[in-house]
């Protein structure tokens, strides 16, 4: 495999795309968590 993102070799990619409506009313779409800021969890290249 190509290493184009310089990472380790014991590191992986992934990536999640949701797709579709929410339910307003399920009650784990109320759930909310606090966010990092991009700049303490991104790795600007």
């Amino acid at each position: 495999m190509c290493n184009w993102f310089d990472l380790a070799r014991d590191r992986n990619v992934l990536c999640g795309i949701a797709v579709g409506y929410p339910d307003a009313d399920h009650p784990a779409n109320g759930f909310r968590t606090g966010r990092a800021a991009s700049d303490e969890v991104v790795d600007w290249r």
